[in-house]
C-alpha cells in the first residue's frame, strides 16, 4: 500500500488501511480536530443563520451553468423562480486540521491539513494562510488510529481519507472523520 509523503515516519499499512506508531514505539494517540475562537464562531453562526434565512420558504432547487458554478433558486406557486444569492462563506469554515498526540512522548503528528494534503492541496498552488490555534479533541481516551485513503497514482493527490479509532487491535474502527479531497 502507498504511503503519503507526510505519513511515511508514522504510518503501517496493514491491509486496506494505514495504522499509526509513533517513532517512539507507542500505537496510542489522542486525536484533535481545529476549532473556532468565540469571535470565529459567532461569525459563523451568523452566517448559517443568513443561509437558514435565505433557504427557509419554498422548495429549493440547484442547476449548474456551464462553467460549473451552482445557481441556487426557490421555487413557489409552480413555475415562479427566484435566485437566491447566498453570502460568502467564511473562510475559516474550510479548514480541516487534524492532528494526533503520542499517549507516550506527547509528540505532536500532523495528520491531515486541507490547505496541504490531497488532490486539491496539490492542484491549488495557493494555500489560505491562516493559523490554527484551537482544538478540540476528538477521542476522551488514547486510542489506535487508521487512516484509509483512496487515489489513482500519486499518493499524495488522495481524492478521499477516512480516519477511525479503535480501542484495541481486534476491536471494529469507528470513523471519526472522513473528507473529499478532489
Amino acid at each position: 500500500m502507498k504511503v503519503p509523503t507526510h505519513l511515511r515516519q508514522i504510518a503501517v499499512p496493514e491491509n486496506d488501511r494505514l495504522r499509526l506508531q509513533c517513532p517512539c514505539g507507542c500505537g496510542s494517540f489522542l486525536l484533535y480536530r481545529n476549532g473556532y475562537s468565540p469571535e470565529e464562531q459567532a461569525v459563523l453562526d451568523a452566517y448559517e443563520a443568513e443561509c437558514s434565512k435565505l433557504l427557509r420558504h419554498g422548495t429549493i432547487c440547484g442547476k449548474s451553468d456551464a462553467d460549473g458554478t451552482v445557481h441556487i433558486y426557490r421555487r413557489r406557486f409552480g413555475l415562479f423562480r427566484q435566485e437566491i444569492v447566498l453570502p460568502e462563506r467564511p473562510f475559516f469554515a474550510d479548514i480541516t486540521v487534524i492532528k494526533a498526540i503520542c499517549a507516550e512522548c506527547n509528540t505532536e503528528h500532523l495528520l491531515f491539513d486541507r490547505r496541504l494534503h490531497g488532490y486539491d492541496a496539490l492542484t491549488e498552488q495557493e494555500a489560505i494562510p491562516y493559523t490554527v490555534t484551537l482544538y478540540r479533541p476528538m477521542t476522551k481516551k488514547p486510542c489506535i488510529i487508521w487512516i484509509q485513503l483512496e487515489w489513482d497514482d500519486d499518493p499524495d493527490a488522495f481524492g478521499w481519507i477516512g480516519i477511525g479509532v479503535s480501542s484495541s487491535a481486534n476491536e471494529k474502527m469507528r470513523r471519526v472523520f472522513d473528507a473529499e479531497t478532489a
